[in-house]
């Protein structure tokens, strides 16, 4: 039998040829790439079925877990730089109102859900914790814009201006609160085994060092790499520049106890609007971002057929089921949040901020679920594995890790075999793209 050196090797190979393959097919089909990625790391994980015998389960998420987790900073590191802070306050309160309340609703809707229809997702003896419920609704509420774009944009649309601000700022600031809740809030308690949420003042204390040393890390990164760029002023070295830091915040964020994932977000940010902190931008368009296109399309393959990887255990159709039925809740609480949520748009004095009924339709149905879901759910397995919680007879960190891959497959799927037809009908894109969609 080969060396578990050799296996993964050939299983690293096996990931990076099928993915490719995977993520050119999702951009020629129009699909959200993490639905072949997916389903990409789950036939390499029946091709490759002999790598478990040499290597521990546990090992395996914890590699996958370190993939995704710097895939997602790349991801939200580049989600950033796309962000306009003077287009961010013309839409702060669509956005506010998405990102934080949406955000908090929706994780408590969905939360409740599960709660109350436990015993019928896993069956009739199952009942689970609020709390374990409510920590299985923050890891599926972030959305993943990305995926969105990429599919209107494959189908020949181009999304109007203020949504794609709307839905980009929505996902950045969304992301941020989800993993507030999960690392900071939730996990913590579900691990001590407490039954009710307990807000403490160290938990306050922890939460708002996560958030601000966050930022002032990734403040502090990137305005060593904007001087430097300042200096340096070569398109090339300027990328890899930009690049190096978001390393440099995965191996300085966990030194000092903030939130990587902040911080990577704050940087990006700060890179695309650098006068905020009296610098310049010496970048060019052009060649930066193609650079981090590619980047993000290759570390998004790695890290979404690396969790897909994880699919291919005799659990398969036991967790399916569930995730079909997650989808359909989330799906069904994000319509309605989405509209409870706008609803004070309507009262607005700005005639920008107002959203009609499609716009809302929109939003609501453009909520992907991305790499941010699938880090929540690793980190959580990881943390969890060893509790002993168990719900219906299956352990609950095997509930969150598998229930809310198949939830980000399944839903996806769906999302994304509609979206083209119903952006049309809801008349989402720019009136110069509409011509080339029909």
């Amino acid at each position: 039998m080969a060396s578990s050196l050799t296996l993964v090797v050939n299983t690293v190979g096996l990931i990076l040829f099928l993915g490719t393959l995977m993520g050119v097919l999702a951009e020629r089909y129009k699909l959200p790439k993490m639905i072949p990625l997916l389903l990409g790391g789950l036939l390499i994980s029946f091709i490759q079925s002999d790598i478990i015998v040499d290597i521990t389960d546990d090992s395996i998420k914890d590699a996958a877990l370190v993939i995704a987790e710097i895939g997602l900073l790349l991801i939200l590191y580049q989600e950033g730089m796309h962000i306009s802070l003077r287009q961010l306050r013309e839409n702060i309160l669509p956005i506010t109102l998405l990102a934080v309340i949406g955000t908090i609703l929706t994780t408590t809707l969905v939360g409740i859900t599960i709660t109350f229809f436990a015993s019928t997702i896993l069956g009739s003896d199952a009942q689970f914790i609020f709390l374990g419920s409510l920590l299985m609704a923050s890891i599926v509420v972030p959305t993943d814009p990305a995926a969105t774009f990429s599919i209107l944009r494959s189908s020949g649309g181009k999304v109007k201006k203020h949504l794609e601000t709307i839905l980009g700022g929505e996902s950045a600031f969304n992301d941020v609160i989800a993993i507030m809740l999960v690392i900071v809030i939730l996990l913590p308690q579900v691990e001590a085994g407490n039954q009710d949420l307990l807000l403490t003042f160290e938990f306050l204390i922890i939460a708002i060092w996560q958030l601000l040393g966050g930022i002032l890390l990734g403040a502090f990164v990137c305005i060593i790499s904007l001087f430097f760029i300042t200096k340096i002023n070569k398109d090339r070295e300027n990328a890899s520049l930009t690049l190096a830091s978001v390393f440099a915040i995965f191996a300085i964020a966990p030194i000092v106890n903030v939130s990587a994932a902040i911080a990577a977000l704050a940087a990006g940010i700060l890179l695309a609007n650098p006068q905020y902190v009296k610098m310049k931008r010496r970048y060019t368009d052009a060649y930066m971002t193609p650079f981090w296109d590619k980047v993000v399309f290759l570390i998004e393959i790695f890290a979404f057929t690396s969790v897909g990887f994880l699919l291919g255990t005799d659990d398969f159709l036991q967790f399916l089921p569930l995730g079909f039925i997650l989808s359909l809740i989330v799906i069904a609480v994000r319509l309605l949040t989405v509209f409870i949520t706008t609803g004070p748009l309507d009262f607005s004095h700005k005639t920008a901020d107002i959203l009609s009924g499609r716009d809302r339709v929109f939003i609501a149905f453009a909520g992907f679920k991305g790499l941010t879901t699938a880090v929540l759910a690793l980190l959580s397995y990881v943390t969890l594995a060893k509790a002993e919680y168990d719900v219906g007879g299956i352990q609950f960190a095997n509930i969150l890790l598998y229930g809310s891959l198949f939830l980000i497959l399944i839903s996806g799927t769906i999302q994304g075999l509609l979206l083209p037809t119903l952006s049309t009908r809801l008349d989402a894109y720019e009136e110069e793209e509409i011509a080339a969609v029909h």
